[in-house]
């Protein structure tokens, strides 16, 4: 049984309406946090890449490789599928705070959907915590959705 029906989040998924990338989020977090994540993409199967500079490569197998300080300042990303057609780049920055994106292209309609939402459901239940969803830039604001520990399913905030 689907979280969510499409047609109740069709608008808010609309690329022309509302961005397209919304943000990701997952706070407060630890390194310990981005270690189970790591374990998670392993352990799922997930097709992940790890880039910083000009070299795009494994997920490294500690955590804290991903924040490594590299004097230059080059951003990091962490390059996740957990499907084929859906992409989560996250950006690690500090343990403190887990924070990515995925584009509203690569959630349109029904099935995509159905899929975005187990992967929520999947990384919160790994890391026993909210995984959030704002609009692009709304971080102030309520998240749209989120996978809600307490409940074990993503709710729709909107609406």
């Amino acid at each position: 049984m689907s979280d969510l029906r499409w047609d109740d989040v069709a608008y808010w998924f609309d690329p022309a309406e509302n961005g397209t990338v919304p943000d990701l989020v997952v706070e407060p977090t630890t390194l310990d946090d981005w270690q189970a994540l790591t374990v998670l993409i392993r352990a799922a199967g997930w097709r992940a890449e790890f880039e910083h500079r000009d070299h795009r490569g494994d997920v490294p197998d500690s955590a804290a490789e991903l924040f490594v300080t590299d004097p230059q300042r080059w951003l990091k990303y962490l390059h996740v599928w957990p499907d084929p057609d859906i992409e989560v780049m996250f950006r690690p920055s500090c343990p403190d705070e887990m924070v990515g994106d995925v584009s509203l292209f690569d959630l349109q309609g029904q099935d995509r959907l159905d899929r975005f939402c187990a992967f929520l459901r999947r990384l919160g239940q790994a890391l026993g915590k909210r995984v959030a969803l704002f609009a692009e830039g709304a971080g102030a604001h309520p998240p749209v959705l989120a996978y809600e520990v307490d409940q074990d399913r993503v709710i729709f905030r909107q609406g």
